[in-house]
């Protein structure tokens, strides 16, 4: 059997639909493959190799976790679209957490207004 780990986040939050199997997350420092296709609200990854996983888990879907990185060029490649796009198209659900050496120094949650740590 497979672990599935469900992610909210889809493409009507900006994140790209193309992305099917090949993309990855980081998952616990790993890199984990997705299953399937984003859907609307929620994307699916395998977490076998992953067994300490479990609820409220971080997954990083851009960024680094470890000594792992997936930049918007890696995930501009899997979705055949350019970095910029990647960017710029996430909308307003998800929450942005700006980092000053490691550690977050705000954040911008769905009301838009930003929260200093």
């Amino acid at each position: 059997p497979t672990r599935v780990g469900l992610v909210p986040i889809g493409y009507g939050d900006g994140w790209p639909w193309a992305l099917s199997r090949g993309a990855e997350a980081l998952v616990a420092g790993r890199r984990v493959p997705y299953l399937g296709r984003v859907n609307m609200d929620l994307i699916q990854l395998d977490l076998n190799n992953v067994p300490a996983a479990g609820v409220g888990e971080e997954v990083v879907l851009l960024g680094g976790a470890g000594e792992q990185r997936i930049d918007a060029s890696e995930i501009a490649g899997w979705a055949a679209t350019s970095p910029y796009s990647i960017t710029t198209s996430l909308g307003r659900r998800v929450t942005r957490r700006y980092l000053e050496a490691g550690r977050v120094v705000a954040q911008r949650g769905l009301d838009g207004r930003l929260r200093e740590s």
